[in-house]
């Protein structure tokens, strides 16, 4: 009996394509000028005061301080919302290397920083706008025309969790596009469903 062939294929090929790319960033692509310009130390050092303050308790597994960080910058940056930024993180090269990921396989899912933003709240927010986002702009890396627009925080990710579950519910199984027709709600307004 002869081995099969894929389907689709007529001839093998002499030489497997690698699924494990190699793929060079640019030093003047604006993620990694960024990355490279922010100290990282500083604010995960920042981070873990305000998450201590809200924990009640220190059981269960440290979070990828780092990792979490690099989403929510990219989430506040490119304005997109929970499971697009679990997308492009990824699959983008330069989100990847924002989030120190270049040298692995995971990703986190958009449940996971969903659970570290809320965690963070408005202070977390701030802190990420007045580190990152406000000095991206001064380096010129980013627009103040592009109408930043702050991460969802607890009041608007709120909302935008029931309104997701209560679309899902009510559409079963069809397509659903993000956002929702009424848009996010709290700080973001109309500016976020123009990004």
């Amino acid at each position: 009996m002869r081995p099969s062939q894929p389907v689709g294929s007529r001839q093998r090929e002499l030489f497997p394509r690698s699924k494990c790319t190699t793929i060079t960033l640019p030093d003047d692509h604006p993620l990694v000028v960024l990355t490279e310009l922010l100290d990282w130390t500083e604010l995960e050092a920042q981070v873990q005061r305000i998450r201590r303050k809200k924990l009640k308790s220190a059981a269960g597994r440290p979070p990828h301080l780092r990792i979490l960080l690099g989403v929510l910058v990219l989430m506040a940056l490119r304005k997109k919302p929970y499971r697009e930024t679990e997308e492009q993180v990824g699959y983008y090269v330069p989100a990847r290397y924002l989030c120190a990921l270049t040298e692995s396989d995971w990703t986190p899912d958009f449940t996971t920083v969903n659970n570290f933003a809320v965690l963070l709240g408005q202070e977390g927010v701030k802190l990420i706008h007045e580190s990152v986002v406000d000095r991206a702009v001064e380096l010129g890396l980013w627009s103040t025309t592009s109408g930043l627009c702050p991460i969802p925080t607890p009041t608007t990710g709120a909302a935008t969790a029931w309104r997701m579950s209560r679309a899902l519910r009510s559409w079963g199984s069809r397509r659903w596009d993000w956002p929702p027709e009424d848009g996010p709600s709290g700080q973001c307004g109309a500016q976020c469903e123009s990004g």
